[in-house]
């Protein structure tokens, strides 16, 4: 963040202080977590789905940081601050401020799925020759995208922003917090279908960033998944497609597939990371179709994907008790939990695959047909035993049965602490275990559980 004074973010935001606290104090960050604040930072207080954040104002303060709120909850909190008449768009008319003193370059990247794969990918590509920020974590909402462009500084040349969205209108307000220059959109499948009621709506939401931008601008479209093309039609700049397709600008074909290795061709060049699941491959192309527009060489490409990692909870391998542990477990949708049962069935191992899925959450009246669809899927794979777990487990078990899965294969568990008991019979060492589920199902917990005292071998794979 370039630093300000109090006064000026008052100036920026139409903010007031309450209390002894001096206008000039400076300000070079951020945050919404009282557990981050330090000196020079804004807390900002504001109202959760269970409390609000002014309860952690003074744990703030004796960090340091300056506390930032509204009115109402001012009148609970006897010390200096700055009152704010909606402090959410305070934060984002910072963002917004800071966003426009910079001359970086901000690449948008939205999506159903693979969207932070595909930022992890391409910032530690860029990364290799430029220096740039991404959007930590899952910063990607009306909060997350204006924290992550409030990382933007002076030394910054590239952004990399995360966008997603839950309703319509949500791309487009995002886009006027970071003005995106690049576009990045990887998929549009069935998600979050209690806000949005078919796969259209989705991609119509998605579309708004290839809207916003300009004739300048520059889209980079998934020439395998027609939602994506079409957007090609709203583009007003430069579209550029890449895919496995033979239509599409940068064409790739995938080399060599391996537990924790992907080799794509795009052009005359292979391209290698270290990466669970051939369903990674768009991500990789998508990161190298940007990086070539942006001048990158085949060998300053190569170098920065030797240097990814991935995200926590994003078909991350851990080595628990001699099993190898295929840590999915950060979201799911009907799309990635497909894709994640073609990993574990192709998984390379001596001894059993054993797949333990969680709900599916945010499907709205869609969701029994989902998750027997899902079922109905595993069925047809050499997957050895599937542990459902969730109120959408009997479903599961429906689909799997009635297209032809035996009885001995399938097992459904209501209780946390029931499943890690049967896991701790059912798996040996050399198996692989996928864990896999919705954020609300809080799947990390079965990992979390099934590791034994001492640390477990992290290996590189996303």
């Amino acid at each position: 963040m370039f630093a300000r004074t109090v006064q000026q973010f008052c100036e920026i935001t139409r903010s007031r202080i309450s209390g002894d606290l001096s206008s000039e104090a400076m300000i070079n960050d951020a945050v919404i977590d009282s557990r981050q604040a330090k000196i020079h930072t804004l807390f900002f207080a504001l109202r959760g789905s269970r409390t609000h954040g002014i309860h952690f104002a003074g744990d703030a303060r004796a960090q340091g940081a300056i506390v930032v709120t509204d009115e109402q909850a001012a009148r609970r909190y006897d010390g200096p601050l700055i009152i704010a008449a909606e402090p959410t768009r305070a934060l984002q008319q910072l963002a917004e401020f800071n966003r426009g003193q910079s001359d970086s370059l901000v690449i948008g990247v939205t999506g159903s799925v693979g969207k932070t794969t595909t930022r992890r990918l391409l910032a530690s590509v860029l990364s290799s020759v430029h220096c740039g920020i991404q959007s930590p974590s899952n910063y990607n909402n009306e909060l997350g995208v204006p924290l992550s462009v409030l990382r933007i500084q002076d030394d910054t040349e590239f952004a990399i922003i995360e966008m997603g969205a839950r309703h319509p209108g949500d791309i487009s307000g995002l886009c006027r917090i970071a003005l995106p220059e690049f576009a990045v959109v990887t998929r549009i499948t069935r998600s979050h279908l209690t806000s949005f009621d078919s796969v259209d709506a989705i991609a119509a939401t998605k579309r708004e960033l290839i809207e916003f931008l300009d004739s300048s601008g520059t889209a980079f479209l998934n020439a395998d998944d027609r939602h994506v093309l079409a957007m090609a039609d709203s583009a007003a700049g430069q579209v550029i497609t890449y895919g496995r397709s033979p239509n599409a600008d940068r064409q790739f074909d995938i080399v060599d597939v391996s537990n924790t290795r992907l080799v794509i061709q795009m052009g005359h060049n292979e391209f290698s990371t270290q990466i669970c699941g051939e369903h990674h491959a768009s991500s990789l192309a998508a990161s190298i179709a940007v990086a070539q527009e942006l001048g990158l060489t085949p060998d300053d490409i190569q170098l920065g994907l030797h240097e990814f990692e991935p995200a926590p909870g994003r078909t991350v391998l851990r080595t628990i008790g001699g099993v190898e542990v295929i840590d999915d477990t950060y979201n799911a949708n009907p799309a990635s939990v497909r894709a994640a049962i073609v990993l574990l069935a192709n998984w390379r191992t001596r001894g059993r695959r054993i797949l333990v899925l969680g709900d599916m959450l945010d499907l709205g009246g869609q969701a029994e047909k989902l998750h027997f669809a899902v079922g109905a899927v595993i069925s047809r794979t050499e997957i050895n035993h599937t542990v459902a777990y969730g109120l959408h487990a009997a479903d599961v078990v429906k689909g799997f049965l009635s297209n032809g899965g035996s009885l001995s294969r399938i097992s459904v568990f209501d209780s946390e602490s029931t499943l890690l008991s049967m896991l701790d019979c059912l798996v040996d060492s050399g198996d692989a275990l996928l864990v896999k589920g919705s954020r609300g199902m809080a799947m990390e917990r079965i990992v979390s559980g099934l590791r034994r005292s001492s640390e477990p071998d992290l290996r590189r794979a996303a």
